[in-house]
């Protein structure tokens, strides 16, 4: 080969062809090329790994291997495998992804494990195990006997024939008695099917893995009997691999361990994750191996059961249509062929079948250089572009909040981040951070129909792969007052007070020292005739805060009822406000008490109170069957729809009942131990909620 870009894909390529290949990358590409044997075959060709990586760069590196070709059959995998390789070195300096991931890792392929089986499959294109030779009819010879294409129509065929039950059963191969013994095909080139003889659970029973010879899934002797298993296990041996993939044909699917059996493996949590993406990358399903069909001694369960290595299966190709059947030499015979075509495409579609499974490679390897590199972002800050402090928005109009992060992790990471008013969404983004480097992002709130009153800005970031320190992807800093539009002095009233600012600023824009970004009423930057004019159409505008009743318990729910029961003695009822409003004040019917106990406005989780608090108060409780209540030091924003627990607990050597119409429903307390006495099944209103209710007062 003078030349790599004089590449074929058009036609299988045989040992010869790859082997040359191979060494011309090698001496083509030293840096980053080298060839090197783990070892002989049965037929003592050399089995070639190529390993890619930056030479040049000698830092330690995680690793990850490819394997092409165990079974003689399925030479799409080795096509597979050596397009990898050419089209990876050939673009290193090209392509950034590719640049990228040899200076990050060192990935190992084995282009073709079962070197020996490329010639004989084109006598025979059943083959599947091995070239090591087995006198599988135990008559003292070798490999005497294998199937013929005794019609020269250049396919070797199964005789089937119709049996009682209106079933096709397997009657013979078709062929000639090489051997003069009287039987037809008894004793095939070979061999043991190398992904049945490795050496965990090898002779585990199951639905393949057969210790009869005769059998194509034959496991061997024993494990690792075959010279392609023991070369392949030294190698790997010597390395500490973080994945590793191996190539099949035959189906369409992305396999996981165990394969032997149907339990899940410990890692079951990340195979799935892993195999799901790998499937939505090449368009094909997942699932367990041992679910697909249970197998001994694979590959896989070796490699993840004996080298703790995450090694998964990609079957990437099988063709349905391609059986052909001919009426065979008897009624009720059919002569079944096309086994060749089912497990590899046709020449001509070589390259389309390599091209979707590509993806599944280069994936493999990011996921490595992922989990190998420090991931770690943090909120800087978050302000709104108006002041930082006293910073008033009219409602109906929008205004920019910026939020600063800095990405501390060795990656570049393309990130989502969402910006939040009192715990309701502004919006979200996704956009990039560089590796050691802060962006900036304006994200703009659309006030259009928010309530009026204070809000508080928080921003949070969603993990990135492999970050484990997720303490600062979350921060809380800055209020904004939503209120009327020309409010510039946040006292909730438009009048000469906010135009004096407004002329002082005018015709100032941000780079100006007169600038008042309150005074930016439309938020375009400058302060001009459009923000007087909205100031005077709304001067004279003025809203008050009070306290009103907002909502409680209907009659289908009680504390007893729709309560969650913590082990630390907390109760607590779900409730989900129908609009939003700001909580100021709880009120409860008390039939007994005695002592004080503490009231909780927390979020929901999963169904569940979170950990966060809004609010806390305690409760001096009162004997008598009216409503008590009592006020929170500040009012907490509840949003509407949204589901929120108001939880209880006694203080120590307390008790409260509460009731309704002079019936105890329920007790809480606290002697020593805290619990919960549930009295009776009857539903009450029990508990109003009182909140900062902001309205426009009628102009006088």
């Amino acid at each position: 080969m003078d030349s790599l870009l004089e590449m074929d894909w058009t036609h299988y390529h045989n040992y010869t062809e790859i082997t040359t290949a191979l060494f011309t990358l090698n001496d083509t590409y030293p840096n980053l090329v080298d060839v090197f044997s783990i070892g002989k075959s049965a037929q003592n060709a050399d089995i070639y790994c190529v390993r890619l990586t930056n030479e040049i760069d000698t830092r330690p590196k995680p690793k990850v291997l490819f394997v092409g070709y165990h079974h003689a059959r399925e030479p799409i995998t080795a096509e597979l495998t050596l397009y990898f390789v050419t089209e990876t070195a050939m673009n290193y300096g090209v392509n950034q992804s590719i640049t990228r991931m040899l200076n990050s890792t060192e990935v190992y392929t084995i282009v073709a494990l079962n070197v020996d089986a490329f010639e004989v499959v084109t006598q025979n294109e059943w083959q599947r195990k091995n070239i090591h030779p087995v006198d599988e009819d135990y008559d003292g010879l070798l490999d005497e006997d294998a199937p013929d294409d005794e019609d020269g129509d250049g396919y070797i065929e199964q005789l089937l024939r119709l049996d009682e039950y209106g079933r096709w059963v397997f009657d013979q191969w078709e062929g000639l008695d090489d051997d003069s013994d009287g039987l037809l095909n008894e004793d095939w080139v070979g061999g043991v099917d190398l992904n049945r003889n490795y050496g965990y659970q090898w002779n585990a029973t199951c639905y393949s893995g057969s210790p009869d010879p005769n059998d194509e899934d034959y496991r061997g002797a024993e494990p690792f009997s075959e010279a392609e298993t023991q070369v392949f296990r030294d190698f790997t041996l010597q390395h500490n691999f973080s994945y590793a993939i191996s190539f099949h044909s035959g189906a369409e699917v992305i396999l996981y361990p165990w394969g032997h059996k149907t339990t899940e493996t410990p890692d079951d949590v990340a195979f799935k994750a892993i195999a799901g993406n790998l499937s939505a990358l090449v368009n094909a399903t997942y699932e367990q191996s041992g679910h697909f069909y249970t197998t001994s001694g694979s590959w896989d369960d070796w490699m993840y059961g004996n080298r703790s290595i995450m090694a998964l299966t990609c079957e990437i190709y099988m063709n349905e249509s391609a059986w052909k059947y001919q009426n065979g030499p008897e009624p009720n015979t059919m002569w079944k062929g096309g086994v060749y075509e089912y497990f590899n495409p046709d020449p001509s579609n070589i390259l389309s079948a390599i091209l979707r499974w590509l993806p599944a490679l280069t994936y493999t390897i990011e996921r490595t250089i992922s989990e190998n590199q420090v991931h770690d972002l943090k909120i800087e800050s978050i302000c709104p572009l108006k002041a930082t402090t006293g910073t008033s928005v009219g409602e109906g109009y929008t205004m920019g909040i910026k939020l600063s992060v800095t990405n501390e992790g060795e990656a570049d990471e393309i990130l989502n981040a969402s910006v939040y008013a009192n715990n309701q969404l502004v919006e979200t983004k996704e956009f990039t951070v560089f590796s050691t480097k802060t962006s900036n992002v304006t994200f703009t709130w659309n006030t259009t129909n928010w309530i009026y009153g204070n809000y508080s800005l928080s921003a949070y970031l969603e993990p990135v792969w492999w970050e484990e320190d997720q303490s600062d992807n979350f921060l809380a800093e800055g209020s904004v007052l939503l209120s009327l539009p020309g409010d510039l002095t946040c006292d909730k009233f438009v009048n000469a007070k906010d135009a004096v600012p407004t002329g002082a600023a005018f015709g100032s824009t941000p780079s100006r020292p007169a600038w008042n970004a309150n005074a930016d009423i439309n938020d375009d930057k400058i302060v001009n005739g459009k923000d007087a004019l909205i100031l005077g159409n709304h001067f004279g505008r003025r809203l008050e805060t009070t306290l009103m009743y907002i909502g409680g318990l209907n009659d289908n729910e009680s504390i007893y009822e729709s309560a969650y029961y913590g082990s630390d003695g907390w109760r607590g009822i779900m409730y989900t406000p129908a609009s939003s409003y700001y909580i100021r004040r709880v009120e409860l019917i008390i039939g007994q008490g005695t002592g004080n106990f503490t009231i909780q406005v927390r979020p929901d989780y999963n169904g569940w109170p979170s950990e966060t608090v809004l609010g806390e108060v305690i409760f001096e409780m009162s004997s008598g069957l009216s409503w008590q209540g009592v006020n929170f030091p500040d009012s907490y924003y509840l949003v509407g729809g949204a589901t929120y627990w108001i939880v209880f607990k006694p203080v120590r050597f307390s008790r409260c009942s509460f009731a309704e119409g002079g019936v105890i429903i329920t007790s809480v307390y606290d002697y020593g131990e805290p619990g919960w006495d549930s009295k009776t099944a009857s539903y009450a209103w029990m508990v109003r909620f009182y909140g900062d209710v902001t309205t426009e007062v009628p102009a006088t």
